[in-house]
Order: C-alpha cells, then sequence, then structure tokens
C-alpha cells in the first residue's frame, strides 16, 4: 500500500471505529468535504502537514498515535 492509501485507510478507520460522520468532521476542523474527498479516496498524492495534524487532532489521537499501526511499517508499504 502506498503512503498516501495508508493515511486514508487510517482516518476512514477512525472514523468508523469512532462513529464520526464526515461532514460534522469536516465542519469541525475546517476542511471543506470536496477536500476531504480528495484525502480519503487516495488519488490525493500529497497532503499538507496542517491539513494531516487538524484531521488528527479532530480524531483526538496525538501524531504518535495515528501512525501507531501496521499500516505504517515500512514492510507494508511501497513506493
Amino acid at each position: 500500500m502506498r503512503f498516501m492509501e495508508a493515511i486514508a485507510k487510517r482516518i476512514l478507520d477512525l472514523m468508523k471505529e469512532r462513529h464520526i460522520k464526515k461532514t460534522k468532521f469536516c465542519k469541525d476542523i475546517k476542511i471543506s468535504i470536496s477536500h476531504f474527498n480528495t484525502i480519503i479516496s487516495g488519488k490525493n498524492k500529497d497532503i499538507r502537514s496542517n491539513v494531516l495534524y487538524r484531521i488528527i487532532k479532530g480524531l483526538g489521537l496525538k501524531q504518535s498515535e495515528f501512525f501507531d499501526s501496521d499500516m505504517f511499517e515500512d514492510k507494508n508499504l511501497i513506493d
């Protein structure tokens, strides 16, 4: 899995786990739904650090907690 795909999957998994609705989440973190959709669709090849920071904070996590997943291990990522 590519790094951006892993980020998208992690976001979606955490939102599902926490029963977070996309519309409210985007409003709370001040990101347009269309921009958020490009991130979670995997079509976005890059994400700005401040946007990722707001997403992680909006999920109620620290950065280290967000990336504490097997999907971010080198063996599971491709270039």
